[in-house]
């Protein structure tokens, strides 16, 4: 029951349980941008391109985002 309380008072990411998974996927996700933004950008600035290359890119980030605000949600209903 203490346990439960705790959770309830200290948010997961305040409290160290999740918070290093976090800034591992934070750091994987700099270090894959940093080495693929050169041919991402010059793939998206091509004038001979296709007009809705920026669109695929934010697509797909706001889809990254989406399931991974989804199974966080999940992870964080078990606690209640």
């Amino acid at each position: 029951m203490h346990g439960v309380v705790l959770r309830i008072l200290i948010p997961p990411a305040l409290d160290g349980t999740f918070c290093m998974n976090n800034q591992r996927l934070v750091i994987i996700l700099l270090l894959v941008a940093y080495i693929f933004s050169p041919s991402l950008f010059s793939w998206i600035l091509d004038p001979q391109g296709a007009w809705y290359r920026p669109f695929i890119v934010w697509v797909v980030v706001i889809l990254i985002a989406f399931a991974l605000q989804t199974r966080r949600k999940r992870r964080y209903q078990d606690f209640d």
